[in-house]
């Protein structure tokens, strides 16, 4: 079922859980209308992290790109010592 498609109010839950849904959708749209104001584009993901400025989020966003990056090297010389072993 696609969340979206219904009403909160026609879904088959009881009614605190709807009521949980609804202040937690009230908070989202505070907090969006918080970082709009600080000029930050609002995106699901970046609401999550704990920063407060674009120049945090970039250095995060760098640190993830290294950590990745290290990740796949990591990757591709576990998949070529598999392939040396293998040949031998």
């Amino acid at each position: 079922m696609n969340i979206r498609s219904k009403k909160l109010d026609e879904w088959d839950i009881p009614e605190d859980v709807k009521q949980y849904i609804r202040d937690l959708r009230q908070e989202n749209g505070r907090l969006r209308v918080q970082l709009k104001g600080k000029g930050m584009q609002v995106r699901p993901a970046v609401d999550m992290l704990p920063v407060r400025t674009r120049n945090e989020l970039q250095q995060l966003r760098a640190e993830n790109a290294k950590w990745r990056n290290r990740f796949r090297e990591a990757q591709t010389e576990l998949a070529e010592l598999k392939a040396a072993q293998a040949d031998v």
